[in-house]
């Protein structure tokens, strides 16, 4: 009896006696899970970086254009370089769409465009009838303007090169109102 207790005992320690290689097959198993977790930490950072410059050239393209009396060709460069420069490396991925569009709210409520320019986007024609966002409407009173500045761009994440072509579009909006004059022309009038 105790031979066979025995025999029983040396051939359950066979299998889980023996620990030698558990560390290799361990790491083998967890080491793609904390791979695939830290790139996407990484993708994560780098597309959070990318959104945050793009509000803040957007944003920063809408300010620039509410703070002149009047816009021109010149004008109009300089605020789309700032927003490009903004932009850093992200910008250069792909074209970056910029528009800065000048709306009037007419007395019945809709926004017509008084002007309108871009560079890798269309323009939006003189005249016709333009929808802002809805948030942005609640604040502007009949017969007042506003400068609509719009971005778009095309985030590739680093990753993406290795593993598959994998793109995301992004559109984002700021809105201002003109803060020296009532209405910034564009072209600039002659006094």
């Amino acid at each position: 009896m105790k031979k066979i207790i025995k025999s029983i005992r040396s051939f359950l320690k066979k299998p889980f006696g023996d620990q030698r290689g558990s560390a290799a097959l361990e790491f083998a198993m967890l080491a793609p899970i904390f791979t695939t977790i830290t790139l996407g930490s990484v993708e994560m950072i780098n597309l959070h970086r990318a959104t945050s410059q793009a509000v803040t050239a957007v944003n920063a393209q809408a300010d620039l254009v509410s703070r002149v009396n009047a816009m021109d060709d010149t004008q109009r460069d300089i605020v789309y370089a700032a927003a490009i420069a903004i932009l850093d490396d992200f910008g250069s991925q792909a074209p970056v769409g910029l528009r800065i569009t000048s709306l009037q709210r007419e007395n019945n409520g809709d926004f017509t465009v008084l002007w309108s320019v871009a560079k890798n986007m269309t323009q939006e024609p003189d005249g016709s009838t333009y929808t802002p966002p809805a948030e942005q409407q609640l604040f502007v009173r009949n017969n007042e303007t506003i400068i609509l500045s719009e971005l778009t761009f095309k985030y590739t994440p680093p990753i993406a090169r290795a593993v598959g072509n994998f793109q995301r579009s992004y559109h984002y909006y700021a809105v201002r109102s003109p803060r020296f004059v009532p209405r910034i022309p564009y072209p600039p009038q002659d006094p």
